[in-house]
């Protein structure tokens, strides 16, 4: 709808918006531990692995923009984002939370269940008219099946889990 009417520019690319994408989805991963490891006192313990991230992003940022352009930015951010990720993922590990890393791997390999799914059923839905109603009305289509792909995966392999949510409440 932004960029109706102009015809000298692609927009379409949804490589680079599927690596944006996953670059700031790892980020969003990496919320709760980073968030656990502030409220324990940690966080001058864990600079190391904050300076070691931006140093990734920046090295293969510069060193991949060149054969890949703005993509290779992006890689070298979502490089720095999954490192910084599994450094917070093995630091609570054994200084905090001692908890198994398969738990780690487990919610990961759901979400990304969850985001196939996801794409596989929104993938049939296409912006038929340029209007902002429209735009909306596919916005509500592509959240409830998003939302439907996540509540069913994780009714299989976290049922506990939101059983024991919706008793809490």
């Amino acid at each position: 709808v932004y960029t109706r009417g102009i015809t000298d520019v692609n927009y379409t690319v949804p490589f680079f918006g599927g690596l944006i994408v996953a670059a700031y989805g790892m980020q969003c991963l990496r919320i709760p531990y980073f968030r656990v490891i502030k409220a324990a006192g940690h966080f001058k313990e864990t600079q190391n692995g904050a300076f070691i991230s931006a140093a990734l992003n920046v090295v293969l940022s510069v060193v991949l923009v060149f054969p890949f352009d703005l993509p290779g930015v992006v890689i070298g951010t979502l490089a720095a984002m999954m490192y910084h990720t599994c450094y917070f993922v093995w630091y609570l590990k054994f200084h905090i939370l001692e908890r198994e890393m398969k738990c780690f791997v487990l919610h990961l390999a759901i979400d990304i269940l969850i985001v196939v799914m996801a794409a596989a059923l929104c993938s049939r839905i296409h912006l038929q008219t340029l209007t902002y109603e429209a735009w909306i009305a596919m916005a509500v289509k592509v959240t409830a099946l998003t939302m439907g792909s996540s509540l069913a995966v994780n009714l299989i392999w976290k049922r506990d889990m939101i059983i024991r949510l919706i008793k809490e409440r």
